[in-house]
């Protein structure tokens, strides 16, 4: 009965999110843009020495800029734009721009794909989840560590066990992908609400990014998981019915 009470609560956040969302980016980001441009003004007056006030105002702007842009994401999310894809080449194409984060970070990156993988998704969504959950990954690393990322087919027959790898892409197939880090981990609590919305551990977060990967499975008809303990690195899972998506 509680949990039945909560999700009904988190639906309703949801809806009102969606709902406000539009309305609220515009509200705040002209009376936003109207304080960038008089700090950008103050910086031709400003003394020498005293850039670092205007500088502070500015990236607080940015930010809050930043965080009503993800606001708007999450609430108009409702909806896929499915295209046959190979999952193979845009996970790839994601840790391409990842690279240069993952070598300043001492980060060692290892894949284990399937030889063949093209699959039916919302690539923009997909990916924007793939790589929200990378990031988390390289930040929970700071002073290095080991980043897996991993990616087979499965299969789901009556006379076959719930793991078995499939040979042929069919519609009983789920495809999985596995990403781990060996980096500060989540104790219970916080993995009890990783996915509610405006939730977040980081100094800078804005709580939307898990929410949004939860939402963007959600909307493929998947699962998504989390394997963390504290100290001891993080595994997130990802499971969509290639039968939800064909």
């Amino acid at each position: 009965m509680v949990e039945k009470e909560r999700e009904v609560q988190t639906q309703r956040r949801l809806a009102i999110i969606g709902e406000m969302s539009a309305q609220i980016a515009h509200e705040i980001r002209n009376p936003l843009q109207k304080i960038l441009t008089g700090v950008e003004f103050l910086r031709d007056y400003c003394e020498p020495g005293n850039e670092t006030v205007i500088d502070v105002v500015s990236k607080g702007v940015s930010s809050i800029n930043q965080v009503i842009s993800k606001m708007v994401e999450y609430g108009r999310t409702t909806s896929l734009n499915l295209q046959e894809i190979d999952i193979n080449n845009m996970v790839e194409g994601i840790i391409s721009g990842i690279r240069s984060r993952l070598n300043s970070a001492n980060i060692k990156l290892t894949k284990d794909f399937p030889d063949k993988g093209r699959v039916e998704l919302d690539p923009v969504r997909f990916r924007h989840a793939l790589q929200n959950i990378m990031d988390n990954a390289i930040d929970a690393m700071p002073n290095g560590g080991n980043l897996k990322v991993s990616m087979r087919f499965l299969c789901e027959e009556k006379n076959l066990p719930s793991k078995t790898l499939c040979t042929v892409i069919n519609p009983s197939s789920r495809l999985e992908i596995k990403i781990s880090d060996t980096g500060t981990g989540m104790d219970k609590e916080a993995i009890e609400k990783l996915f509610t919305p405006f939730y977040t551990t980081k100094v800078s977060g804005s709580g939307l990014g898990m929410a949004m990967v939860k939402k963007i499975v959600d909307l493929h008809k998947g699962e998504v998981s989390i394997n963390s303990k504290r100290g001891s690195g993080t595994e997130v899972t990802i499971s969509i019915p290639m039968k939800m998506v064909t």
